[in-house]
C-alpha cells in the first residue's frame, strides 16, 4: 500500500537494452529472460508506462537507465545517462495520485493470459 502522494521507486530489467538487441540479431534470447533465470517478464518503457499509469492510480515522474553491459562502471554510467532506454535496467519514480481506490482493481478489471501475483 502506498499513501496518496507517496513515491515508489521501481527498477526492472530492460528487454530493449542494447546488448539484448544484439542478442536478438543473432537469434539468442535476451540475457535477462533465460528460461532458467530469475525474471519471467520482459519490460520495455512504453508497456510499463501503460501498465503502471492504467486507470490513473499512479503517475510516472522520472525514468532513468542503469547499467550498460559489458562496459566498465564509469563508462556504463555515462552511457546509461545518455541512452537510458538502452540501459540494462530501467528505474521509474512513480507517484501515487489522489484517485480513490486501489491499483489491484486494474488487475481485477482486465483479463490476462497469465495471472499477476495479487498478494
Amino acid at each position: 500500500m502506498l499513501k496518496k502522494g507517496g513515491l515508489l521507486i521501481v527498477a526492472v530489467p530492460n528487454i530493449a537494452s542494447w546488448h539484448n538487441r544484439i542478442r536478438f540479431l543473432f537469434g539468442q534470447p535476451p540475457g535477462s529472460l533465460e528460461l532458467l533465470g530469475p525474471h519471467v517478464r520482459g519490460i520495455m518503457r512504453p508497456s510499463f508506462e501503460r501498465f503502471i499509469q492504467a486507470d490513473g492510480y499512479f503517475k510516472i515522474v522520472a525514468v532513468k537507465g542503469n547499467g550498460f553491459y559489458p562496459f566498465p562502471l564509469g563508462l556504463a554510467k555515462i552511457l546509461s545517462t545518455v541512452f537510458p532506454m538502452c540501459a540494462v535496467a530501467l528505474c521509474f519514480a512513480v507517484k501515487r495520485t489522489a484517485k480513490e481506490g486501489r491499483f489491484i482493481e486494474v488487475l481485477n478489471s482486465r483479463f490476462f493470459e497469465t495471472p499477476y501475483f495479487r498478494g
